[in-house]
């Protein structure tokens, strides 16, 4: 550099320099994919509450049938708030009419029910 210029290039903020060079996408509120958009502006929006750790979306090129909530990827563990990481890793509900889910009663309520609609059957 001649004269003693110094180098006046920006550099980007940290919060936007994407060392892992990823891209993300995001499914929206009507079920389009949105992006893709670097792993950066998406921990941004987590961290700032834009976006939800709930919401579903992948590297970029996922199929929307195989993405899965943000918060679940490592990338973006770090910014998810303490109070979405029980939801976060929380088993899905069970579904309708699992007998493991059940309480007693209504495992009860649930054989009766079966035992009068055997004995209906046979009648």
């Amino acid at each position: 550099r001649e004269g003693g210029e110094e180098d006046n290039e920006e550099l980007a903020p940290p919060e936007f320099e994407d060392e892992d060079g990823l891209e993300w996408v995001y499914e929206d509120d009507r079920g389009g994919v949105q992006g893709p958009f670097s792993t950066s502006e998406l921990q941004g929006w987590i961290r700032e509450g834009y976006l939800q750790p709930t919401r579903r979306g992948g590297p970029a090129g996922t199929d929307a049938a195989e993405m899965q909530p943000l918060g679940r990827y490592a990338e973006f563990l770090s910014v998810v708030p303490e109070d979405w990481e029980e939801d976060l890793v929380a088993p899905p509900p069970p579904s309708k009419g699992s007998e493991a889910s059940l309480s007693r009663e209504e495992e009860e309520a649930l054989r009766r029910a079966k035992a009068e609609a055997a004995a209906e059957a046979e009648a």
